[in-house]
């Protein structure tokens, strides 16, 4: 099973609502939109992308096309994934970056 999936409480029929090969997903409120990182497994070989998902439109687009991968990824207890997610109200989309500043130590 690759991509996102819904799984109807009542007759417990998962339904696919966006293919591809995304990890962390998750939706507004309407469940119209979602955001998801494409594939933070494979970021070793291809700098992981964050995609926005229009459910009813059918349209796919990068939110990051390129999140770089950091230099202490899935070492000791750090998981730098993008975990998308929406703002309480579906306004905004947070996620956590990689993006390093000028002096190399990293943002603060």
């Amino acid at each position: 099973m690759v991509g996102v999936y819904e799984c109807d409480l009542e007759d417990r029929v998962a339904r696919k609502v966006w293919q591809g090969p995304l990890c962390h997903a998750h939706c507004d409120h309407t469940r119209r939109y979602w955001v998801a990182d494409e594939s933070p497994f494979k970021w070793t070989k291809a700098p992981c992308r964050l995609l926005f998902y229009d459910r009813e439109a059918d349209r796919q687009g990068a939110v990051a096309s390129a999140v770089p991968l950091h230099p202490l990824r899935r070492t000791g207890g750090v998981d730098t994934d993008p975990h998308p997610s929406f703002s309480p109200q579906g306004t905004y989309v947070a996620y956590t970056t990689t993006v390093r500043g000028p002096s190399g130590r990293g943002v603060r």
